[in-house]
Protein backbone atom coordinates (compact mmCIF):
# COMPACT_ATOMS: atom_id res chain seq x y z
CA UNK A 1 0.00 0.00 0.00
CA UNK A 2 2.44 2.34 0.72
CA UNK A 3 4.47 1.65 -1.98
CA UNK A 4 1.23 2.10 -4.39
CA UNK A 5 1.11 5.55 -2.44
CA UNK A 6 4.88 6.51 -3.15
CA UNK A 7 4.28 5.49 -6.87
CA UNK A 8 0.92 7.64 -7.15
CA UNK A 9 2.49 10.85 -5.40
CA UNK A 10 5.60 10.46 -7.69
CA UNK A 11 3.36 10.62 -10.90
CA UNK A 12 1.11 13.66 -9.73
CA UNK A 13 4.30 15.69 -9.26
CA UNK A 14 5.42 14.30 -12.48
CA UNK A 15 2.55 15.75 -14.09
CA UNK A 16 2.01 18.78 -12.47
CA UNK A 17 5.77 19.53 -13.16
CA UNK A 18 4.87 18.92 -16.89
CA UNK A 19 1.81 21.19 -16.78
CA UNK A 20 4.07 24.15 -15.30
CA UNK A 21 7.11 23.55 -18.10
CA UNK A 22 4.20 23.83 -21.25
CA UNK A 23 1.92 26.17 -19.57
CA UNK A 24 -1.75 25.68 -20.07
CA UNK A 25 -2.80 25.84 -23.66
CA UNK A 26 0.40 26.51 -24.88
CA UNK A 27 2.53 24.06 -27.04
CA UNK A 28 6.48 24.56 -27.29
CA UNK A 29 8.22 22.34 -29.27
CA UNK A 30 11.47 20.66 -28.17
CA UNK A 31 14.71 22.40 -28.49
CA UNK A 32 16.40 19.07 -30.24
CA UNK A 33 13.90 19.18 -32.99
CA UNK A 34 15.37 20.13 -36.07
CA UNK A 35 12.12 21.66 -37.05
CA UNK A 36 12.03 25.80 -36.64
CA UNK A 37 10.18 26.79 -33.67
CA UNK A 38 6.84 28.02 -34.75
CA UNK A 39 4.93 30.75 -32.45
CA UNK A 40 1.33 31.74 -32.56
CA UNK A 41 -0.29 34.76 -31.36
CA UNK A 42 -3.73 36.30 -32.07
CA UNK A 43 -4.96 40.17 -32.55
CA UNK A 44 -8.36 41.26 -31.10
CA UNK A 45 -10.48 42.87 -33.77
CA UNK A 46 -13.12 45.13 -32.72
CA UNK A 47 -16.12 44.70 -35.44
CA UNK A 48 -18.07 47.33 -33.53
CA UNK A 49 -14.91 50.28 -34.03
CA UNK A 50 -16.47 53.61 -35.78
CA UNK A 51 -15.01 55.18 -39.01
CA UNK A 52 -13.98 58.22 -37.00
CA UNK A 53 -11.46 56.01 -35.11
CA UNK A 54 -10.78 54.61 -38.22
CA UNK A 55 -10.31 58.02 -40.03
CA UNK A 56 -7.99 58.57 -36.93
CA UNK A 57 -5.96 56.10 -37.03
CA UNK A 58 -5.78 56.88 -40.93
CA UNK A 59 -4.10 60.26 -39.95
CA UNK A 60 -2.28 59.12 -37.47
CA UNK A 61 -0.73 56.55 -40.41
CA UNK A 62 0.09 59.05 -42.41
CA UNK A 63 1.57 61.35 -39.95
CA UNK A 64 3.88 58.60 -38.94
CA UNK A 65 4.76 57.61 -42.44
CA UNK A 66 5.03 61.50 -43.18
CA UNK A 67 8.42 61.85 -40.22
CA UNK A 68 9.76 58.32 -41.62
CA UNK A 69 10.05 59.64 -45.09
CA UNK A 70 11.58 63.29 -42.80
CA UNK A 71 14.18 60.93 -40.99
CA UNK A 72 14.86 58.99 -44.27
CA UNK A 73 16.06 62.72 -45.88
CA UNK A 74 18.16 63.50 -42.87
CA UNK A 75 19.84 59.95 -42.49
CA UNK A 76 20.81 60.52 -46.27
CA UNK A 77 22.73 63.80 -45.66
CA UNK A 78 24.06 62.58 -42.46
CA UNK A 79 25.37 59.43 -44.52
CA UNK A 80 26.66 61.58 -47.15
CA UNK A 81 28.59 63.77 -44.74
CA UNK A 82 29.96 61.34 -42.86
CA UNK A 83 30.75 58.85 -45.65
CA UNK A 84 31.24 60.32 -48.83
CA UNK A 85 34.76 59.95 -49.92
CA UNK A 86 35.07 63.95 -50.57
CA UNK A 87 34.43 66.43 -48.36
CA UNK A 88 30.55 67.96 -49.21
CA UNK A 89 29.42 71.33 -48.49
CA UNK A 90 25.79 70.22 -46.82
CA UNK A 91 23.93 73.61 -47.46
CA UNK A 92 24.65 73.00 -50.97
CA UNK A 93 22.90 69.12 -50.55
CA UNK A 94 20.29 70.66 -48.76
CA UNK A 95 18.98 73.19 -50.69
CA UNK A 96 19.78 70.77 -53.39
CA UNK A 97 17.07 68.62 -51.81
CA UNK A 98 14.62 71.49 -51.25
CA UNK A 99 15.09 72.16 -55.03
CA UNK A 100 14.11 69.04 -55.44
CA UNK A 101 11.06 68.74 -53.57
CA UNK A 102 9.35 72.05 -55.06
CA UNK A 103 10.28 70.67 -58.51
CA UNK A 104 7.40 68.37 -58.48
CA UNK A 105 5.10 71.10 -57.61
CA UNK A 106 3.92 74.09 -60.22
CA UNK A 107 6.22 76.73 -61.64
CA UNK A 108 5.71 79.50 -59.04
CA UNK A 109 6.61 77.14 -56.28
CA UNK A 110 10.51 78.48 -55.68
CA UNK A 111 12.67 78.30 -53.01
CA UNK A 112 13.91 82.17 -53.09
CA UNK A 113 16.94 82.64 -50.99
CA UNK A 114 17.58 86.44 -49.29
CA UNK A 115 19.39 87.78 -51.65
CA UNK A 116 16.85 87.38 -54.30
CA UNK A 117 13.86 88.43 -51.81
CA UNK A 118 15.59 91.50 -50.99
CA UNK A 119 15.90 92.39 -54.70
CA UNK A 120 12.34 91.40 -55.31
CA UNK A 121 11.38 93.46 -52.28
CA UNK A 122 13.24 96.46 -53.73
CA UNK A 123 11.61 96.37 -57.12
CA UNK A 124 8.17 96.48 -55.85
CA UNK A 125 8.89 99.18 -53.42
CA UNK A 126 10.68 101.29 -56.30
CA UNK A 127 13.62 102.97 -55.11
CA UNK A 128 17.01 102.07 -53.63
CA UNK A 129 20.85 103.56 -53.45
CA UNK A 130 23.19 103.52 -56.50
CA UNK A 131 24.16 104.10 -59.74
CA UNK A 132 20.93 103.65 -61.95
CA UNK A 133 21.62 100.75 -64.46
CA UNK A 134 20.85 97.26 -65.38
CA UNK A 135 24.29 95.05 -65.68
CA UNK A 136 24.39 91.49 -66.43
CA UNK A 137 27.73 89.32 -67.03
CA UNK A 138 28.89 87.93 -69.91
CA UNK A 139 31.97 86.78 -71.17
CA UNK A 140 33.38 86.80 -67.73
CA UNK A 141 32.74 90.35 -67.86
CA UNK A 142 30.35 92.66 -66.42
CA UNK A 143 28.37 94.54 -69.26
CA UNK A 144 25.76 97.48 -69.11
CA UNK A 145 22.29 96.65 -70.14
CA UNK A 146 20.61 100.10 -69.89
CA UNK A 147 21.18 103.03 -67.49
CA UNK A 148 17.96 104.01 -66.22
CA UNK A 149 16.73 107.58 -67.68
CA UNK A 150 17.62 110.51 -65.19
CA UNK A 151 19.45 108.36 -63.02
CA UNK A 152 23.24 109.02 -62.01
CA UNK A 153 24.73 106.74 -64.70
CA UNK A 154 22.57 108.07 -67.09
CA UNK A 155 23.89 111.94 -66.48
CA UNK A 156 27.44 110.68 -66.22
CA UNK A 157 27.23 109.19 -69.92
CA UNK A 158 27.18 106.09 -68.92
CA UNK A 159 26.05 103.74 -72.53
CA UNK A 160 24.46 100.07 -73.41
CA UNK A 161 26.86 97.74 -73.96
CA UNK A 162 29.97 99.80 -72.04
CA UNK A 163 32.10 97.02 -70.36
CA UNK A 164 32.23 97.74 -66.91
CA UNK A 165 36.01 97.07 -66.80
CA UNK A 166 37.33 97.51 -62.86
CA UNK A 167 35.01 99.15 -59.92
CA UNK A 168 38.04 101.18 -57.83
CA UNK A 169 40.29 98.78 -57.79
CA UNK A 170 38.62 95.81 -58.02
CA UNK A 171 38.52 94.20 -61.37
CA UNK A 172 35.51 92.60 -62.77
CA UNK A 173 36.76 89.33 -64.50
CA UNK A 174 34.91 86.31 -62.99
CA UNK A 175 32.52 88.52 -60.84
CA UNK A 176 29.06 87.45 -60.06
CA UNK A 177 26.61 90.07 -61.23
CA UNK A 178 25.05 90.17 -57.71
CA UNK A 179 28.75 91.05 -56.31
CA UNK A 180 29.53 93.69 -58.85
CA UNK A 181 26.27 95.17 -57.90
CA UNK A 182 27.02 95.26 -54.40
CA UNK A 183 30.42 97.18 -54.97
CA UNK A 184 29.04 100.06 -56.81
CA UNK A 185 25.82 100.50 -54.54
CA UNK A 186 26.22 102.47 -51.37
CA UNK A 187 24.22 105.96 -49.29
CA UNK A 188 23.56 108.43 -51.95
CA UNK A 189 26.10 111.62 -52.18
CA UNK A 190 28.78 108.97 -51.92
CA UNK A 191 30.86 108.07 -55.36
CA UNK A 192 32.31 105.07 -56.96
CA UNK A 193 34.77 105.20 -59.52
CA UNK A 194 34.71 102.86 -62.55
CA UNK A 195 37.04 101.61 -65.43
CA UNK A 196 34.78 101.28 -68.91
CA UNK A 197 35.59 99.73 -71.90
CA UNK A 198 33.60 100.92 -74.99
CA UNK A 199 33.66 99.64 -78.40
CA UNK A 200 35.78 101.86 -80.91
CA UNK A 201 37.71 103.33 -77.95
CA UNK A 202 41.25 101.12 -77.25
CA UNK A 203 42.09 102.87 -73.79
CA UNK A 204 40.03 102.23 -71.11
CA UNK A 205 37.61 105.32 -69.67
CA UNK A 206 37.13 106.25 -65.88
CA UNK A 207 34.41 107.72 -65.10
CA UNK A 208 33.85 109.09 -61.31
CA UNK A 209 29.84 108.44 -60.61
CA UNK A 210 28.19 109.96 -57.27
CA UNK A 211 25.67 107.51 -56.04
CA UNK A 212 21.88 108.69 -55.62
CA UNK A 213 18.55 107.69 -54.92
CA UNK A 214 17.27 105.77 -57.63
CA UNK A 215 13.07 105.45 -58.49
CA UNK A 216 12.25 102.73 -60.32
CA UNK A 217 9.10 103.41 -62.42
CA UNK A 218 6.67 100.93 -63.24
CA UNK A 219 5.16 102.66 -66.16
CA UNK A 220 8.49 103.39 -68.34
CA UNK A 221 6.92 105.15 -71.03
CA UNK A 222 3.94 107.06 -72.58
CA UNK A 223 3.07 108.96 -75.25
CA UNK A 224 1.02 109.67 -78.48
CA UNK A 225 2.39 107.80 -81.26
CA UNK A 226 3.26 110.34 -84.06
CA UNK A 227 1.02 110.77 -86.92
CA UNK A 228 -1.98 109.21 -84.94
CA UNK A 229 -4.65 109.51 -82.41
CA UNK A 230 -3.28 106.27 -80.54
CA UNK A 231 -1.39 106.71 -76.72
CA UNK A 232 1.27 104.11 -76.18
CA UNK A 233 2.06 102.75 -72.73
CA UNK A 234 4.79 100.76 -71.45
CA UNK A 235 4.37 99.15 -68.21
CA UNK A 236 7.36 96.70 -66.93
CA UNK A 237 6.50 95.90 -63.52
CA UNK A 238 3.37 95.85 -60.71
CA UNK A 239 5.02 97.65 -57.82
CA UNK A 240 3.70 100.17 -54.89
CA UNK A 241 2.75 102.84 -57.19
CA UNK A 242 2.18 100.90 -59.83
CA UNK A 243 -1.80 102.33 -60.25
CA UNK A 244 -0.76 105.47 -59.03
CA UNK A 245 1.37 105.91 -62.06
CA UNK A 246 -1.24 104.46 -64.76
CA UNK A 247 -3.48 106.83 -63.47
CA UNK A 248 -1.47 109.74 -64.40
CA UNK A 249 -0.35 108.39 -67.86
CA UNK A 250 -3.65 107.68 -68.50
CA UNK A 251 -4.80 110.90 -67.76
CA UNK A 252 -2.24 112.79 -69.54
CA UNK A 253 -2.82 110.69 -72.96
CA UNK A 254 -6.54 111.82 -72.31
CA UNK A 255 -5.29 115.14 -72.35
CA UNK A 256 -3.44 114.72 -75.87
CA UNK A 257 -6.85 113.61 -77.16
CA UNK A 258 -5.87 109.92 -77.52
CA UNK A 259 -8.89 107.31 -79.05
CA UNK A 260 -7.05 104.15 -78.39
CA UNK A 261 -4.31 103.34 -76.27
CA UNK A 262 -1.18 100.18 -77.10
CA UNK A 263 -1.06 98.82 -73.25
CA UNK A 264 2.15 97.27 -73.48
CA UNK A 265 2.89 94.68 -71.10
CA UNK A 266 5.90 92.37 -72.76
CA UNK A 267 8.91 91.46 -70.50
CA UNK A 268 6.57 92.67 -67.51
CA UNK A 269 8.08 90.24 -64.50
CA UNK A 270 4.47 90.58 -61.88
CA UNK A 271 4.94 91.83 -58.82
CA UNK A 272 2.47 92.56 -56.16
CA UNK A 273 -1.19 91.27 -56.35
CA UNK A 274 -2.96 93.94 -55.08
CA UNK A 275 -1.42 96.51 -57.96
CA UNK A 276 -2.20 94.10 -60.51
CA UNK A 277 -5.91 94.32 -59.49
CA UNK A 278 -6.27 97.97 -59.56
CA UNK A 279 -4.19 97.59 -63.09
CA UNK A 280 -7.40 95.56 -64.03
CA UNK A 281 -9.68 97.69 -62.24
CA UNK A 282 -9.06 100.88 -64.71
CA UNK A 283 -9.79 98.76 -67.94
CA UNK A 284 -12.33 96.74 -66.67
CA UNK A 285 -16.42 96.96 -65.64
CA UNK A 286 -17.37 97.52 -62.20
CA UNK A 287 -18.42 94.22 -60.27
CA UNK A 288 -16.08 91.83 -62.84
CA UNK A 289 -14.06 89.50 -60.76
CA UNK A 290 -10.07 90.26 -62.18
CA UNK A 291 -8.19 87.39 -60.23
CA UNK A 292 -9.14 84.95 -57.24
CA UNK A 293 -6.66 83.11 -55.27
CA UNK A 294 -6.97 79.28 -54.21
CA UNK A 295 -5.48 77.54 -51.04
CA UNK A 296 -5.53 74.53 -48.77
CA UNK A 297 -7.80 76.11 -45.95
CA UNK A 298 -10.82 78.71 -46.22
CA UNK A 299 -8.66 81.69 -45.37
CA UNK A 300 -6.57 81.52 -48.27
CA UNK A 301 -9.63 82.11 -50.70
CA UNK A 302 -10.09 85.59 -51.78
CA UNK A 303 -11.87 86.92 -54.75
Amino acid sequence: MVRFTIQLFGITVFALAMIWMVGSGEAVQSSNSEEPILWADTVQIDLSEGVDSLDTESAESKRDSFFRDIKKLSQVAFNIRNHYMEEVDTEAIIKAGIKGMLSDLDRFSVLMEKSSYDALMESTHGKYEGLGMVIDSRDDRIIIISPIEGAPAHRRGLRAGDIIWQIEDKDTQGLKTSDASNLMRGPAGTSVKLQIKRAGIDELMEFEVERAVVELKSVNYTGIIPGTDIGYLRLSKFAEETSHELRQAISSLNDQNASALIFDLRNNGGGLLDQAVETGELFLQKGREVVYTKGKFEDTERH
